[in-house]
């Protein structure tokens, strides 16, 4: 009952943090996954697909300067990938002054694992994580993208 009660407070928590946000109507925010400098990840539904979104505020980012040019390159970067190791593009729209980055959900992560066991993780499963990392990275240098 305790992970209903968590889930119950995420999405509480997704849908106050939407009545402040102005979401586009292609966008169900279903829960906050994430926080960071530039703005917030929720897991989503976006055009009939489960997402993780970006909402990214466009007026500026935390020094003061404006976050389009970077967003622009991010954007560009992950349009133009097509690889199973590189997180998928699906779109983007702006509503107001949020831009709202719809990409591939990646249910966990490596962080997720170690919050939620005492044991380390064994070697071969960091193998794993870091021959998909190096995949990404290969795919990355050879279309010349990094």
């Amino acid at each position: 009952m305790a992970g209903c009660n968590s889930r119950a407070q995420s999405a509480a928590s997704a849908s106050s943090t939407a009545a402040t946000l102005d979401v586009p109507s292609d966008i169900l925010l279903l829960e906050q996954v994430g926080r960071g400098s530039y703005g917030s990840v929720f897991s989503a539904e976006y055009v009939g697909r489960r997402a993780a979104v970006k909402a990214v505020p466009v007026e500026s980012g935390p020094d003061g300067k404006s976050l389009c040019a970077d967003l622009q390159r991010e954007i560009k970067m992950l349009r133009s990938c097509d690889s199973d190791w590189i997180v998928r593009y699906y779109g983007c729209l702006q509503k107001g002054h949020t831009l709202w980055i719809a990409m591939e959900l990646c249910d966990g992560s490596v962080a997720d694992v170690l919050r939620l066991t005492a044991a380390p993780i064994p070697e071969e499963e960091i193998a794993v994580v870091v021959a998909a990392v190096v995949r990404g990275l290969v795919y990355l240098h050879e279309e010349r993208r990094i």
